[in-house]
């Protein structure tokens, strides 16, 4: 646009800006200059040497979703939990992943750390493995020990009772995590 030295520009109609997905037009910048941003009818006299601008953006807010997955105590996940939370286009952001009893995450099925798409669509998962115990069983009058594993929160099956002299002293019971 040719402007007359001392004059201000006449910057572009705002149909004339073109959109950027996850960011709001903020204004104008010049090219070379320092980080002020012009609205567009407050752009500076034009000086010798000529202008150029460039339109500045900032990030916009932008939805992404959180689809949490728990094993059951068969082994199985669930159909999952998915929230929709909001964040800042293109900055990178980790999902904070609690901590639950008697569970852990599987770090290689689950994504819960990165840039925001602008255009939105970003989707973190978390997959919660229920944690397994193995009780070994154990007596002087077995030929073997008896050896049982149990997701966390699953009913344990009745200890066997010894056999024996019931004034004898129990030996031993071992849990094995």
């Amino acid at each position: 646009v040719s402007t007359a030295f001392g004059t201000s520009p006449v910057a572009p109609s705002a149909d004339m800006i073109p959109e950027k997905p996850g960011y709001t037009f903020m204004g104008w910048q010049i090219i070379g200059g320092d980080d002020t941003v012009y609205a567009s009818d407050k752009l500076p006299a034009m000086v010798v040497g000529g202008v150029s601008y460039k339109a500045y953006y900032s990030a916009g807010v932008v939805k992404y979703n959180v689809t949490i997955y728990v094993m059951d105590t068969e082994g199985n996940y669930d159909a999952g939990t998915t929230t929709q939370l909001d964040g800042e286009a293109d900055k990178l952001t980790t999902y904070p992943v609690e901590a639950r009893e008697g569970f852990t995450v599987d770090e290689e099925k689950s994504f819960y750390s990165a840039k925001l798409d602008p255009n939105g669509g970003t989707e973190f998962v978390i997959y919660y493995i229920r944690n397994q115990y193995t009780i070994t069983y154990k007596s002087e009058e077995w030929t073997e020990d008896t050896v049982k594993t149990y997701y966390f929160g699953e009913a344990v099956e009745k200890i066997p009772a010894p056999t024996g002299d019931p004034d004898a002293p129990l030996q031993a019971l071992i849990f094995d995590s």
